[in-house]
């Protein structure tokens, strides 16, 4: 059985056996967008690997001790499980064929070092499987994964995603099989970005579609999300592109890959500080782009991630946003405050290499507003 899809071999429509990031990165590539390479382990590689994990009796004696209403409790256990399922070996075959295309992407790349090339392995959820919410918080992304153990290692620690305390309690309450959940993974090239951040091609608080909200920063785009920086701010008037306003944030610290793996803040020069991290004809070029990835979605408003290395840009996932708040009006649009980052549920996965958006989870808005 092959348990391997590369991204141009699917779209939307696969969503059940890749998951929503990989179909997505696979419907953005079809168009022709700029999409950093990869492939995705399927949900059937999740099965097969948890038919061997079912048979083992730890795990089902640790559900069967769980009190779900006990929330320490759960936590602990759950942790236990996951520990557990880190440590398992991954069968034979979904391990080879792993290995081996990671080994073709870094030669189709032209990697210098092919058997530790870096890569970013991220979770990707199956659609009408359990609320998104559930991995919200969860680091869903592993950064600068080098070398094909650490690759394995990585991979069933996102199917560990699925043996949450919400996750678990969910299925509990719900008389879920424990192990009927399945998930993806996807295994991207990283690339060496200097901006990261995200395009949201109508206004997320205001609900205004003539408008296109972009947040950017230096380096790795989690620096936005963990509170180390305040970003770049810059609204534009979809019809001509023209910047209506553009705030320039602190950007205090530039979150980067590094040398061990796993990524590093440093400081950001005085100077640098005060620049804008994106010019005028860059944000022009990046909602050129936002245009395309909009109208391939039959012109629903998207929440977009991206970041720009080496003279262009790269789109890393794309999200519809839906339901949109009502149009505000000019004057309620003028007065509107920007996005509490801190309450979005952004989630910037970026080394100086890649990003992701995790998930966009807006100020009032529920699990499902996010399609």
């Amino acid at each position: 059985m092959n348990y391997i899809r590369w991204f141009h071999e699917v779209r939307s429509a696969d969503a059940g056996q890749v998951g929503d990031k990989a179909a997505s990165l696979g419907e953005m590539m079809a168009a022709g967008l700029p999409v950093p390479l990869g492939f995705c382990l399927t949900a059937q590689a999740y099965r097969t690997f948890f038919t061997v994990a079912k048979r083992d009796e730890t795990i089902w004696a640790i559900l069967e001790q769980i009190r779900p209403d006990d929330r320490a409790d759960i936590e602990a256990k759950t942790a236990s499980i996951r520990r557990l399922i880190a440590k398992m070996t991954m069968p034979r075959t979904i391990a080879t064929q792993v290995l081996d295309s990671y080994r073709h992407l870094a030669r189709t790349l032209g990697a210098p070092n092919i058997p530790e090339m870096p890569v970013a392995v991220r979770f990707s959820a199956i659609p009408d499987g359990l609320p998104r919410s559930f991995f919200a918080t969860q680091r869903e992304t592993y950064l600068n994964v080098c070398g094909g153990a650490d690759l394995l290692q990585r991979i069933a620690e996102c199917w560990g995603l699925l043996w949450t305390p919400q996750a678990v309690a969910y299925r509990i309450e719900k008389y879920i099989d424990p192990f009927a959940e399945s998930a993806a993974v996807v295994v991207q090239a990283m690339i060496p970005s200097e901006v990261s951040g995200v395009l949201f091609t109508a206004h997320p608080s205001t609900g205004q579609r003539d408008e296109a909200l972009i947040y950017a920063t230096w380096g790795l785009g989690e620096a936005i999300v963990s509170g180390l920086v305040t970003p770049d701010v810059i609204r534009v008037r979809k019809c001509n592109n023209r910047i209506i306003s553009h705030q320039i944030g602190a950007k205090q610290r530039v979150v980067e890959h590094a040398q061990e793996g796993g990524t590093a803040v440093r400081a950001t020069p005085a100077a640098q500080q005060c620049l804008p991290s994106l010019a005028d004809d860059q944000v022009a070029a990046l909602m050129n782009l936002g245009g395309r990835v909009e109208a391939h979605y039959g012109g629903a408003p998207m929440g977009i991630s991206w970041a720009f290395a080496q003279g262009r840009f790269y789109l890393l996932e794309a999200r519809r946003l839906q339901p949109l708040p009502r149009q505000a009006t000019t004057a309620e649009a003028e007065g509107a405050p920007t996005i509490d980052l801190d309450s979005v549920g952004l989630a910037f996965d970026l080394a100086s290499f890649a990003f992701q958006i995790l998930g966009v989870l807006l100020k009032g808005a529920s699990d499902a507003d996010f399609g």
